[in-house]
Order: structure tokens, then C-alpha cells, then sequence
């Protein structure tokens, strides 16, 4: 696993594929986020707890 991130290739599309998996993830957590303001007043403790 560790020799085919070394390869410049690789690695760009690995980077391209976690930029992309980052995005998913944030899109996912601002949408949860706005709703869990209304109901919740500290939404973004109840995530990382």
C-alpha cells in the first residue's frame, strides 16, 4: 500500500479522492449542523462528543 502512494500517479488520485471524501463530509455536517441549531443550542459538541 505504502509503494503505490509513492508513485506520483497514485497519489494524485489518492488526493483527489480524499479532497473529494473532505468535501462529503463537510457538505454532510454543515446540513446536519443547521438542523441541529434549532433543536440543540451546542450541536457541534454533541458531533465530536
Amino acid at each position: 500500500a505504502v509503494q503505490v502512494l509513492i508513485t506520483p500517479k497514485s497519489a494524485k488520485a489518492v488526493s483527489h479522492q480524499l479532497r473529494h471524501i473532505l468535501h462529503e463530509i463537510t457538505r454532510v455536517v454543515q446540513s446536519h449542523s443547521i438542523c441541529d441549531i434549532s433543536s440543540t443550542p451546542f450541536p457541534s459538541q454533541d458531533l465530536i462528543e
